[in-house]
């Protein structure tokens, strides 16, 4: 877009102020232009009318036009600027060596401001977050219409150039409901706002920037607060409110100091006129354009030191580095002609009007050489008196020599003056303590690493602030620092200091040097005035002996005793100066630490076992011997480690080593994985056992191996509690057999996949006797698991049981060896059993009989019942001739045949003639006769004979009902069959 302005260059006026750039409207519109102006130093400047950007470096004048109004500039020494359009589009560039503008980025950042005169970009930033030899690193910190914080990171500034190759977006979370004014330093940014927290510090680290700490001002009402300028050496602050009222801030404690109001005011500059060691607020002076007039106004009278009226219809401070004394305003004047309005905007630079005045700006300023021309021009008087010195003294040299050389000067300037200023005893006092840190500065920098700037700040900076900083990254330094001012040091280590101090020493410092420390320069005052400094020291202490642990070096446990040695003898020393403190309480942390040590020692060097010092913390002389034990991982070897280890160990402090090995095979158990993967725990228990001599600790260590032992058993086990039970004589020996039963059966349980926790009374020890039989387990077996419940070999219910899988699984054969091997007792009750169970089958016979009646499709049915039933007929017969020879009993005897004969006569008319009957049935005679009667019609003469001696009817019961059954065929028939 073209611009409507045209430009040149301004030139020096003769009443304290220099135009430096002036624009001039080619139209006669009467509208207020959009201006906004930045300055880096003297050197480059810049300002916007509207579209038109002007840049200024040294006498060379660069314009761009820009398709948009500019809302906001910032600029950095070396051509660097950034251009913030109404738009939203940020443009990036540099003049380079033609002044020439390059763009090197430029992007859309923030969406557009929706009011036609609202500003998109409220502020722009640079910001340096990190400088090298041939680059520096920067941000651009760009405030938006909404109050938003945007930056853009990683931006790289090298050889007059710009990389933005690994530039990245970003967007700062503030505290703020809106921010309305920010300022930057090195690393540094402050904002402030509306919201509950007026000011926000945030700390730029490796690029990120991160909140530091916010400020409020306590107020019944919200405080607003829109505009900040801060100092060049960042101890103070100032902001103003919304409603014109100026707040003088701390910067350490970010506390407001002081206040103070100035009506029609909405932009100002900060001036310091003087530097000092101690700040007071009349050495600080506000510039503001207040009615068009620029005037510097001195605090805290708010007199109006200087003035200058601008005539101009409107008028504004420019925006500057922090560290910039030359002031810069943009000026607005229109003109009204018969042609209309024409408007010009000036870029002015204000000096002193004052020639005195203008003397001690530039004394204060440290420009003594300019400023002993100034007096000489305009004859002004240039004596070093003591505060010239003052202000002279601490000019920073570019050598260590130079430095000297100037202090002395300055001391010898001093020292020729005649007057007898009261000040002059003051100002020598503070230039022997500049002469005392140039030497602490030798040593503890070295004089061949002069370096201007950080004797800068090493001539002003708190002796504990340096020494914090110097701790962080070179320790050795920060320990020659304190010697240097040991006595301004002591003075202020308030108390809890020393701790913060000890945490943050980094564990490559080399523990003997902080202890050095320590002992000579700390600890003989600090405990009379820190009541937590003893504590300290020893938690120090203890976390140094893990470290030197941790190191694993083979003189680790000496290095800890000399430590702690140093550190006890120096605190016994200052705490028995202490008559409020009790000695033996305060040190007795560190003694228990010095006595663990050399108990660790003697367990190292004596007994050739190595724990680490918790771990030893937390033993008992008994659990010693464990971890003795524990380190034995060949069975083959334990007689070696018992006999120089664990026994001398054991008897040097009188410990009975049979109670010992007995608790250890428990804690050995108990460590152990549930899953054994190898049998070293195994072959080492079997060899304590073995070594244990007293009968009580020897059971006591077998039951506790059983409490703990996994399942399966190992097969070991059996073998050792059998061992145990057969050779020791002691009442526990019982307890023993017990608690074998009880997990014999326990390891049975769980061979066949049972929880021995749910088998817990005489019912659930019964069927899992009965599973582990129907699951094809052995009989002992089962008979195992009811013995271990205490239930007695006489019940006959596992028995029957077995001899009911016996029949129903079709093994009648093995009926009788099974019941050969049961007590005769047991065995007759179950052939008893089997012969009612089979009697119980017959019975059984009509009801099926009915049901098949009704369904005829349940053939599979009675199928299995018949050879259920068959199975008992057999077994019945087969058990009935072995109870034989157990009935002594003649008419028992005769009862017993007599049902096994009516069995057999069920089996046989069942499985022959297809008959099914039962014992009721044949004691019927009736009935047997018609059965008789309906099979003799279509049976031979042969088969009616058995099956009416089957169905128990006499020959004249088979004869008559012969006849009966034939007498509806021919004679020859009857007579046949008769025969």
């Amino acid at each position: 877009m073209e611009s409507k302005w045209t430009l040149s260059l301004g030139e020096t006026t003769t009443c304290g102020a220099e135009t430096i750039v002036k624009f001039v409207s080619e139209t006669k519109e009467n509208e207020k232009p959009n201006i906004v102006s930045a300055t880096a130093g003297g050197h480059f400047k810049a300002i916007a009318v509207d579209n038109l950007l002007a840049a200024v470096r040294e006498q060379d004048l660069c314009s761009i036009n820009f398709s948009n109004t500019i809302d906001e500039i910032a600029v950095l020494t070396g051509g660097y600027i950034a251009v913030g359009e109404r738009s939203g589009v940020l443009t990036v560039g540099i003049l380079e060596g033609d002044n020439h503008f390059c763009v090197k980025l430029s992007c859309m950042l923030i969406p557009e401001a929706k009011g036609p005169t609202e500003k998109t970009f409220v502020h722009l930033s640079f910001l340096i977050t990190q400088e090298l030899e041939t680059e520096s690193r920067a941000q651009i910190i760009c405030l938006s219409h909404e109050g938003h914080l945007m930056t853009f990171i990683d931006i790289i500034l090298k050889n007059s150039d710009i990389d933005v190759s690994c530039v990245k977006r970003g967007k700062l979370a503030t505290p703020h409901d809106k921010v309305f004014d920010l300022v930057t330093l090195q690393n540094q940014i402050i904002t402030v706002g509306s919201g509950a927290f007026c000011v926000a510090d945030y700390t730029v680290v490796n690029g990120q920037v991160l909140l530091q700490e916010t400020s409020s001002w306590d107020s019944e009402e919200p405080v607003e607060m829109v505009k900040i300028q801060v100092l060049a050496d960042a101890r103070v602050f100032v902001t103003l409110d919304s409603k014109g009222k100026f707040y003088l801030w701390d910067m350490l404690t970010m506390t407001v100091v002081h206040t103070w109001t100035v009506a029609g005011v909405s932009n100002f500059r900060l001036l310091h006129v003087k530097i000092a060691q101690s700040f007071r607020l009349s050495d600080l002076k506000i510039l503001v354009v207040q009615q068009g007039k620029v005037q510097t106004l001195t605090l805290p009278t708010l007199a109006v030191s200087s003035e200058y009226t601008t005539g101009a219809d409107f008028a504004d401070l420019s925006k500057s580095s922090v560290s910039q004394d030359e002031v810069y305003v943009a000026e607005c004047s229109k003109v009204e002609d018969e042609d209309g309005v024409e408007t010009t905007v000036y870029f002015r630079c204000y000096t002193e009007i004052n020639p005195v005045k203008r003397l001690q700006r530039l004394i204060a300023k440290k420009r003594y050489e300019e400023a002993e021309k100034y007096a000489k021009l305009f004859g002004l008087p240039f004596n070093l008196d003591p505060e010239i010195v003052q202000s002279k003294m601490r000019e920073v040299q570019e050598s260590f020599a130079a430095a000297v050389m100037h202090i002395q000067q300055c001391k010898e300037q001093l020292l020729r003056n005649k007057s007898q200023d009261s000040s002059a005893t003051d100002v020598l006092a503070e230039l022997l303590e500049l002469e005392h840190r140039l030497e602490a500065y030798r040593l503890v920098f070295g004089e061949e690493n002069y370096n201007p700037s950080e004797w800068e700040t090493f001539q002003y900076e708190n002796p504990l602030t340096m020494f914090w900083k110097l701790l962080m990254i070179e320790p050795e330094k920060a320990f020659k620092l304190w010697t240097c001012f040991q006595k301004d040091l002591q003075e202020q280590l308030k108390p809890g200091l020393l701790h913060q101090l000890l945490q943050r020493i980094p564990s490559s410092v080399p523990c003997q040097m902080v202890v050095d420390w320590l002992c000579q320069a700390v600890i003989p005052f600090i405990v009379t005035s820190d009541p937590d400094a003893v504590t300290s020291v020893i938690q120090w202490v203890e976390e140094q002996i893990q470290t030197l642990e941790m190191n694993g070096k083979e003189s680790g446990i000496d290095d800890a005793l000399q430590v702690c040695g140093s550190v006890l003898k120096s605190l016994q020393q200052a705490v028995t100066c202490d008559i409020k403190m009790n000695c033996g309480l305060a040190l007795s942390p560190l003694k228990s630490l010095i006595k663990f040590l050399h108990g660790l020692k003697e367990l190292k060097t004596k007994y050739k076992c190595h724990l680490t010092l918790s771990a030893f913390k937390k033993e008992t002389k008994e659990s010693i011997a464990y971890r003795m034990l524990d380190g034995v991982l060949d069975v083959h070897l334990l007689p070696v480690v018992l006999n120089g280890q664990v026994l001398p160990y054991l008897k040097h402090h009188k410990i009975d080593h049979d109670g010992v090995f007995a608790k250890y095979i428990q804690d050995l158990l108990v460590r152990s994985d549930a899953k054994h993967t190898h049998h070293l725990w195994e072959d080492k228990v079997k060899a304590l056992i073995k070594i244990i001599c007293d009968p009580k600790a020897k059971v006591m260590a077998v039951l506790n191996l059983l409490d703990h032992v996994m399942l399966p058993l190992p097969e070991f086990i059996e073998e050792l509690v059998s061992e145990v039970i057969t050779t020791i004589q002691h009442p526990l020996v019982t307890s023993l057999k017990e608690k074998w039963d009880i997990k014999e059966a326990d390891n049975i349980l769980a061979m066949y996949g049972l929880n021995p926790r749910e088998v817990n009374s005489t019912y659930d020890a019964r069927g899992a006797a009965k599973y582990i039989l129907a699951s094809g387990g052995l009989f002992s077996q089962a008979q195992k698991i009811l013995s271990a419940h205490k239930i007695s070999d006489d019940d006959v219910e596992l028995p029957m049981f077995q001899c009911r899988l016996l029949i129903e699984r079709n093994q009648v054969d093995r009926l009788i060896p099974y019941l050969k091997q049961l007590p005769s007792k047991t065995a007759r009750r179950c052939c008893d059993r089997i012969i009612c169970s089979a009697k119980y089958s017959m019975a059984s016979v009509d009801l099926e009989q009915k049901q098949v009646a009704f369904r005829q499709e349940a053939d599979v049915v009675f199928q299995s019942m018949q050879t259920t039933r068959f199975q008992y007929y057999e077994a019945a017969v087969v058990s009935a001739s072995f109870l034989k020879t157990l009935i002594e009993d003649k008419l028992e005897m005769e009862e017993t045949e007599k049902m096994v004969q009516t069995i057999k006569n069920v089996w046989c008319l069942e499985i022959y003639k297809g008959v099914c009957l039962n014992d009721v049935v044949l004691s019927d005679k009736k009935r047997c006769m018609d059965y008789f009667s309906q099979l003799a019609e279509t049976s031979s003469s042969i088969v009616l004979v058995g099956l009416g001696r089957l169905l128990n009817l006499t020959d004249g019961d088979i004869l008559e009902a012969t006849i009966a059954a034939c007498a509806k065929k021919s004679c020859s028939e009857i007579v046949a069959k008769i025969l």
